[in-house]
């Protein structure tokens, strides 16, 4: 059974180009997140180098090559506030992602700030706000942040930020397949007298009928 095509609110459309066309899925969402913390980064000269990506299949066995440190982005979770809606389900779609900030040092004694921590103010100070294309008011919002400790084995600190978004979840409308209409007839019973008042006498039967497809109806007989 055929579905409608999904709506995309004009409102929402900044100009991008978007594979998948909805700007809500989260490869494309993600893929925005990613860009994002990459322009926040490089507006920072002491953290150049730095560079933000999504999570590879194996990141778990792949060593970290920046000289100064990396970011990964991963989604998280989700959740769904309850449907607003009784014609169809429209939700609000709460959306979580990891961002993982890793550095060789922490950087609070190093004068030139191109550790951990320099790296996390970036993070929240460029996330915090950001709206991608489809995102609701008022865009991306922090939930936690927390230091991970250090990875003896490749030398980093590990630290996680978690950041939310909302998008409006909509689910597709199933089209129904019902009988077009073809034939209406409206039967009407009339009494009147011999003067033509309404009243005891003579009965007649009137029929209006109309057909699909803009034919006339024919007129009701008259006294």
């Amino acid at each position: 059974m055929a579905t409608a095509p999904a709506y995309i609110n004009p409102d929402f459309w900044q100009g991008e180009n978007y594979s998948p066309a909805l700007p809500t899925d989260l490869t494309t969402l993600q893929n925005a997140i990613v860009a994002q913390v990459n322009s926040a980064l490089a507006a920072i000269p002491a953290l150049a180098g730095v560079v933000a990506s999504g999570w590879a299949d194996d990141q778990e066995n792949r060593r970290m090559t920046a000289q100064k440190g990396d970011v990964l982005v991963i989604f998280s979770e989700g959740s769904y506030d309850r449907s607003e809606s009784t014609s169809a389900i429209a939700q609000r779609r709460t959306i979580e992602w990891e961002i993982t900030p890793r550095a060789r040092g922490l950087g609070w004694g190093d004068a030139a700030g191109c550790g951990l921590y320099s790296i996390l103010d970036a993070l929240r100070q460029g996330l915090a706000g950001f709206r991608p294309a489809g995102v609701l008011l008022p865009g991306m919002y922090p939930r936690s942040e927390k230091l991970l400790g250090r990875q003896e084995k490749e030398g980093v600190w590990v630290a996680v930020m978690v950041f939310a978004l909302d998008v409006l979840a909509v689910a597709a409308v199933q089209e129904y397949s019902l009988p077009a209409l073809v034939k209406a007839q409206l039967n009407e019973t009339v009494t009147v007298d011999a003067a033509g008042d309404a009243g005891a006498g003579a009965t007649y039967d009137s029929a209006v009928e109309a057909v699909a497809g803009g034919g006339a109806a024919p007129e009701s007989p008259s006294n």
